[in-house]
């Protein structure tokens, strides 16, 4: 795993993250989202600026391959978009008891082993990010959920429980550092 880094999303990453969804499920999962190149750029000023927001990206680490700047926009866009292995966007909210929980917006991750990894790392990432604000549980929906399965990943490796179809961790206590992947944690 240590060909993938997660990094915090900058402003370019957003509309290559939608663009990145459209190419892997057509319009069926990203239709909810603004999709406007302008609309695009004001949502992903919010989502950047709150800390109500987590927007992560998984890359490939050898994105160094370029020796040249980019020529323009649609280069650099292109770009990010080959090295991108997946796009995660997550928040926090207040539950009625004053606890703060966090949930996944949207998760778009390439189907290939790189990939699903790359979907580990993100929603590993978020619990974290969850942990460092003080959240006292994670729920991972129906989108994470369904590349759980897709990838074969071991809710139980990730600190995850089955809550129905969908995923969730309590963060009650610090996170234990994580022993490698075993093969059998994940099937292609």
């Amino acid at each position: 795993m240590n060909n993938i880094v997660v990094r915090k999303a900058e402003f370019l990453d957003i509309d290559v993250g939608v663009s990145l969804g459209r190419e892997l499920n057509g319009t069926e999962r990203v239709d909810r989202l603004p999709c406007g190149p302008d609309r695009i750029g004001r949502l992903a000023q919010g989502w950047l600026a709150s800390r109500n927001y987590a927007v992560l990206v998984a890359e490939k680490a050898a994105t160094a391959e370029y020796e040249t700047w980019p020529a323009s926009l649609a280069e650099a866009r292109e770009r990010r978009r080959k090295n991108m292995l997946g796009f995660f966007v997550g928040y926090r909210h207040r539950n009625g008891d004053a606890a703060w929980l966090a949930n996944d917006v949207a998760i778009f991750v390439r189907p290939e082993l790189e990939g699903y990894l790359a979907a580990a790392r993100l929603m590993l990432r978020f619990i974290d990010w969850s942990r460092e604000r003080r959240c006292k549980e994670v729920c991972f929906g129906a989108a994470a959920a369904a590349v759980i399965r897709a990838g074969t990943l071991d809710p139980a490796w990730l600190g995850l429980s089955a809550m129905g179809p969908y995923y969730c961790a309590r963060l009650t206590s610090p996170r234990v550092e994580l022993g490698p992947m075993r093969p059998t944690d994940m099937r292609r």
